[in-house]
């Protein structure tokens, strides 16, 4: 308790970042961000990051929807289907993790 105070107040980048768009005029976009840990799924969640958008008293959200890197290599995966070469080199498995390749 007695550290509480010196906690940090900043906000993550994807915070921030989503942040800046909605004050840029993008309150009619969906804000995706990928990001590598499932925490930032929590985080996006958390009431702290909702602020009046001023229509009507609408809450709007700083990050709209966050998928892990697995999980849009899975997506990719699964659009490309098991029969496209480039696909399946792009989005390999090695010990178990998902890994985005690029060819050398």
């Amino acid at each position: 308790p007695h550290l509480i105070p010196r906690l940090g107040t900043s906000r993550s980048p994807m915070a921030t970042a989503g942040r800046l768009l909605r004050l840029g005029g993008g309150r009619d976009v969906l804000h995706v961000a990928v990001m590598p840990c499932f925490d930032k799924k929590m985080e996006a969640g958390r009431r702290d990051f909702l602020w009046d958008g001023g229509a009507g008293g609408v809450e709007v959200k700083d990050v709209d929807l966050v998928l892990t890197t697995s999980e849009l290599l899975s997506l990719v995966r699964d659009a490309a289907g098991e029969h496209d070469a480039d696909a399946a080199f792009l989005c390999r498995e090695d010990d178990g993790a998902a890994h985005a390749a690029l060819p050398a």
